[in-house]
This record gives C-alpha cells, sequence and structure tokens, in this order.
C-alpha cells in the first residue's frame, strides 16, 4: 500500500514540473501576462525600408502594426511562434515619410507604440531611365534600383535575373562618369556605397555589364547643401555608427570629408569616456573596432579625427550610445546608436 502511495505522489510531482515547464516556455496561453521589453524599440529607417528590434523579458509575439495614419495601422507585419530577440523589415515604404507603429501581443494589446521617418525625399530618391543594354545577356534588373544617399555617401542597391557584375560609374557630369564602383564575382543582390561624395549635389549613375554595356542609368541627390561643404581647414565628421556588435565587441563606423585619424573614446557612464581605441591614419572613411566589452551593457561612443599638423584641425562627433548583446547571442550587422541627451 506504501508504495502505490509514493508512486501516486511521484506521479503527481512530474506531472506539476512538466506543467510549469510549458507554462515557463511560452506565452501563448497569457500573451501578456508580465513579459515587457527590455530594451528597443530601435528602428534603422531607410528610403524605402525599415528595420525595427526589440528584446522581451520572455517569449512572445514578433508582431507589429503601421501605416502613416496613427489611427489605422493597417498594415502588418507577423512571424509565427515566440522569441525574446525580435527583428522586424518592414519594406515598400514612400521615401521621407513619417510611420507610426504598434509592438503586439497575439491578443491583440498593443505593447508598445512608436514611430519613424524615412530617408530622402521625393526629389532625393533615386531617378532612373531603361537603358538599351539593361537586357545584356539576357539578365534583367528586376527590382530597384534603389538609393539611400547621405550628405557624403549613397548606397545603391538592385537585384538581378541572374548572376552579373555588380560594377557602377558615377560623377557630376551625366556625360562623363568617370568614377566607378567594382566588386568581383556575379551576384543576384546587388549593393554598392559610394564615398566620398559632396553634400547637396546631384550624382549621375550607371549600372553596367561585365563587358561594358549600360543596364540602367539614374541620378540621386545627397543630402545636406552645398554651404555645408568643407571650408579650408574645417574637418567634418558624419556618424558615427554601429557597423557591428556582440557579446564582447562593436565596429564602429564614420567618415570624414579629408583622410584624418581614426579615434573613438568610449565607456560605461555617460561622459567619462575613460577608454580609446585607435585605427590606422590617413582614411576618409574610419572603422575602428572595440574589445573585450562586457555583454547585455550600455556603452557611450564618440569619435574624434584630426587632420596632419598645418593642414586642419580635428573635429569630435556628438556621444551616442548603445548596448552589447547578451552572452551567446549572433552578432548583429548595421544596428542603430541612439545620440545622448
Amino acid at each position: 500500500m506504501r508504495i502505490k502511495v509514493l508512486t501516486v505522489v511521484f506521479a503527481i510531482l512530474a506531472l506539476g514540473c512538466w506543467s510549469y515547464a510549458q507554462t515557463a516556455d511560452t506565452d501563448s496561453g497569457n500573451p501578456n501576462g508580465n513579459i515587457t521589453i527590455t530594451s528597443g524599440p530601435n528602428v534603422t529607417p531607410q528610403s524605402n525600408s525599415a528595420t525595427i528590434t526589440w528584446n522581451t523579458s520572455g517569449r512572445a509575439a514578433t508582431f507589429v502594426k503601421y501605416g502613416t495614419d496613427p489611427n489605422n495601422l493597417s498594415q502588418k507585419s507577423y512571424q509565427a511562434g515566440g522569441k525574446r530577440d525580435h527583428s522586424v523589415t518592414l519594406s515598400d515604404l514612400t521615401p521621407g515619410t513619417t510611420y507610426y507603429f504598434a509592438i503586439m501581443t497575439d491578443d491583440q494589446t498593443v505593447r508598445q507604440k512608436g514611430q519613424f521617418t524615412t530617408t530622402g525625399a521625393a526629389s532625393a530618391s533615386a531617378t532612373s531611365t531603361s537603358a538599351a543594354g539593361s537586357n545584356a545577356g539576357g539578365i534583367t534588373i528586376t527590382s530597384g534600383p534603389n538609393v539611400t544617399p547621405q550628405s557624403n555617401s549613397a548606397t545603391i542597391a538592385w537585384s538581378t535575373s541572374g548572376p552579373a557584375a555588380t560594377m557602377v560609374h558615377y560623377g557630376t557630369d551625366p556625360n562623363n562618369l568617370s568614377q566607378k564602383s567594382y566588386q568581383a564575382g556575379g551576384a543576384r543582390d546587388h549593393s554598392v556605397t559610394l564615398s566620398n561624395l559632396a553634400p547637396g549635389k546631384t550624382y549621375y549613375f550607371a549600372i553596367m555589364t561585365n563587358s561594358g554595356a549600360v543596364r540602367q542609368n539614374g541620378q540621386f541627390t545627397t543630402t545636406g547643401s552645398a554651404s555645408a561643404s568643407t571650408k579650408p581647414g574645417s574637418l567634418q565628421i558624419v556618424g558615427p555608427n554601429l557597423a557591428l556588435v556582440s557579446a564582447n565587441s562593436a565596429q564602429i563606423t564614420w567618415t570624414t570629408n579629408a583622410p584624418s585619424s581614426s579615434i573613438v573614446h568610449y565607456g560605461t557612464s555617460k561622459g567619462s569616456l575613460t577608454q580609446t581605441a585607435v585605427a590606422a591614419w590617413g582614411a576618409s572613411t574610419h572603422q575602428v573596432g572595440l574589445n573585450n566589452l562586457k555583454p547585455s551593457t550600455t556603452y557611450f561612443v564618440q569619435v574624434e579625427s584630426a587632420q596632419a599638423q598645418g593642414s586642419g584641425a580635428g573635429a569630435k562627433s556628438q556621444e551616442v550610445s548603445f548596448q552589447t548583446l547578451a552572452p551567446g547571442a549572433s552578432a548583429k550587422l548595421n544596428q542603430p546608436v541612439s545620440p545622448v541627451q
């Protein structure tokens, strides 16, 4: 009799542990529960898309409603299953437009609201015309080109129906595209970043084939204004940006209007940036790695560049912050930074 009683007790305890484990691993039966957003949402807007990332204290739905009317979020993006680290990319957006979004639970409750504005404007987005060589070799451009202009750079992205060259000729004279960007090998999804451009200036470009034929022409205007361009002895910084972040490291990037030094000041306390990392002098596009960082920690960063003695003054960026990932998390590319108030 005693053996039977013990057997029943153990069975009840095992069933209770199983039920607890099931409840602890999902929020489907209690979508709101005690689950909260622990970081974010962070938004990385482009001209035609935006990526929204956030983290939750437990497994939760990856569900976003969005639109241009805050009272009518008629579009949505939903990923099945629950997770703690969430990332949603909203596509087919309009340049220079304010969008509103709401992070939702599975039972249609709003976790958090936000808004963002896509980059560019109607006059700054890419305009393109078909060219006679656009069907060279039977390969065609199936989407794009989409241009994301900044003050000193622009990224051109497009897709082709088959593997093709990633080659762009560009310049400020449509009849003399004397500069070029080329990546070896063939690809279907293409992305080229043109650097060291002048603010507030119209550039013309041609997407090329390996044989030198033009697939498609286009143009764009960089942000800023001509009056903001370089003055003698003046160094300008665009950035900083977070190109890569993991639990223990980060890559900080920025650009300057002249070759200069690459210095990053950083630390875990606002206004107290006691650590320094540097890269080789002489670049206009700067990239500095920060190593031996602590996981799940907020870091504050300010970048500095200086020209050679006698050829111009130095400059510092605003102070920004970012958070390293949790231990064991996969590294993430092109994450947003937050200006420090």
